[in-house]
C-alpha cells in the first residue's frame, strides 16, 4: 500500500476523501508509527514538492554566502555567537514529528533573511535512543532552528562532516506527556511561530490519544475528532490550503464555544449530520456554523428531542425553503426568511434583519415552522427568543 502524503501528515492509507486522509493521520496506529526525521530527510520532504519553496531557499542561501560569510568569514565564528549551552553533535538531533508542528518553509526563509547569531536559541531537547540503544536528543521545541543551522552549516559553509557540529541545547527530563504540555506553553514568545488553535486542538487530541491525558479538554478535544471521523468530515486550518475541501471545518471558535466551554458535543454532531444532508460535498461555512450549533443549543434548552429522523425531515424542510443554493448559509436563512414573509404577508419593503446569530436561528425556525413536515407538529420546534423583530417590516 502506497503511503499517502496529506496537508497534515504523511500516512500509509489508499487516497480516500480528504477528511479520510487528514483524520488517518490522528489515527492511533498512524501516531505510533510515525518515525522521527534526520534533518536532512525533514527538509527534503518538504522542498521535493514544491518549486517554489526550493526557490526561495536557494535564492537566500546565494545572499547568505555573500552577507553572512563576510561578517562571519567561517562557521566557527558564526557558531560561537551563539548561546552557550550544552552542546550536542548536530547528526544526534531528531526531529520529534508528532509534537511538532508541520516544518514550514516561509518560517525557514524569513529567520534565514534575518539570521544573526544572537536570534539563534537553544533547541529544547529531550534524551532518547535508537533501536540499536545508541543516545539522540529528540527536538520538541526549535526544529526551525536546526533546520536553519542545518541549511548555514552545509549549504553557505559547505561543511560535509556533521559531526564536527555541536549546537546549543537544553536538555528536558521528565516524562513525555509534561514535555508536551510544556511544548503548547511555552510557543507564546515573539519571535517564534506561534501556535494556532488548529495546532493546539491537534496536541490535545494526540496527548490524549498517544499519552492517555485525562485532561479534559483533551479528552473532549479527542471526542470531536472521533465524531468527525464518523462523519468523515475534518477540522482544519487555511494555512494547509485544504479548507475549499467536502466535510472542511476551518473555525474552531465555534467549536470551541459549544464543545469545550458548554460540553455539547450533540450540538456539534447533530450540526454535522444536517450538513452532510443538505451540503455533502462542501466544507463549512463559517455563518453554517454559527446559526446550526446555535439552532440544537435551542432545541436542547426547550426539551427538543434531536434524533436522526428529526434531522432527516428538517434537511427535506430547508431543501424546500431554499432556492440559490450558490449563496452561502447565512444568506439562504435571510432571504428565505424574507421570501416567505412577503409571499405570506405581501407587505412591501423586506423584513426587519439583524445579522447577530441567535436572530438567524429564530429565522431558521420560522422558516420551518411554514413547512409543511413540521407544520402539522409532527416534530416539535424549539421557541424563537425574539418575536418584535419577526413580526415588522421597514
Amino acid at each position: 500500500m502506497a503511503t499517502l502524503v496529506s496537508s497534515h501528515f504523511s500516512i500509509p492509507y489508499q487516497v480516500q476523501t480528504a477528511a479520510f486522509q487528514v483524520n488517518a493521520g490522528l489515527s492511533l496506529d498512524n501516531l505510533r508509527a510515525l518515525a522521527l526525521f534526520d534533518l536532512e530527510a525533514r527538509l527534503n520532504n518538504e522542498l521535493k514538492d514544491n518549486k517554489n519553496n526550493l526557490s526561495n531557499l536557494n535564492t537566500v542561501v546565494k545572499e547568505l554566502k555573500t552577507i553572512l560569510t563576510k561578517k562571519f568569514p567561517t562557521f566557527d565564528d558564526f557558531m560561537s555567537q551563539l548561546c552557550e549551552s550544552q552542546p550536542r553533535k548536530l547528526t544526534e538531533i531528531r526531529i520529534d514529528a508528532i509534537m511538532q508542528r508541520k516544518l514550514l518553509m516561509n518560517w525557514i526563509i524569513e529567520i534565514l533573511n534575518n539570521v544573526r547569531p544572537t536570534r539563534i536559541m537553544a533547541l529544547n531537547v529531550y534524551e532518547t535512543s535508537d533501536a540499536n540503544g545508541k543516545t539522540l536528543y529528540s527536538c520538541w521545541d526549535g526544529q526551525h532552528t536546526a533546520i536553519v543551522l542545518y541549511i548555514i552549516a552545509t549549504q553557505v559553509y559547505g561543511i560535509t562532516d556533521l559531526d564536527k557540529i555541536l549546537v546549543p541545547t537544553v536538555i528536558y527530563k521528565g516524562d513525555v506527556a509534561d514535555i508536551r504540555k510544556n511544548f503548547t506553553a511555552l510557543n507564546t514568545s515573539e519571535g517564534k511561530q506561534l501556535l494556532d488553535e488548529y495546532d493546539i486542538y491537534q496536541q490535545r487530541v494526540i496527548s490524549s490519544r498517544l499519552d492517555g491525558s485525562k485532561d479534559i479538554l483533551d479528552t473532549s478535544a479527542e471526542e470531536v475528532q472521533k465524531i468527525c471521523e464518523e462523519h468523515d468530515v475534518f477540522i482544519t486550518h487555511p494555512k494547509f490550503g485544504d479548507d475549499h475541501n467536502a466535510g472542511a471545518i476551518s473555525r474552531l471558535r465555534e467549536v470551541k464555544k459549544y464543545v469545550w466551554k458548554k460540553g455539547r458535543l450533540d450540538v456539534f454532531e447533530n450540526t454535522i449530520k444536517l450538513h452532510n444532508k443538505l451540503f455533502k460535498t462542501c466544507p463549512f461555512e463559517n455563518n453554517e456554523l454559527n446559526v446550526l450549533f446555535d439552532f440544537f443549543d435551542i432545541c436542547q434548552s426547550n426539551m427538543v428531542p434531536v434524533d436522526d429522523n428529526y434531522i432527516d425531515e428538517m434537511a427535506k424542510a430547508l431543501r424546500g425553503q431554499f432556492n440559490n443554493w450558490d449563496r452561502d448559509f447565512k444568506n439562504q436563512v435571510r432571504d428565505a426568511y424574507v421570501d416567505w414573509w412577503n409571499q405570506s404577508f405581501t407587505l412591501a419593503g423586506h423584513a426587519r434583519f439583524d445579522a447577530r446569530d441567535d436572530q438567524l436561528s429564530d429565522y431558521l425556525i420560522r422558516l420551518l415552522e411554514e413547512s409543511d413536515l413540521f407544520d402539522d407538529s409532527t416534530y416539535d420546534l424549539p421557541n424563537v427568543r425574539n418575536t418584535n423583530y419577526l413580526t415588522s417590516s421597514f
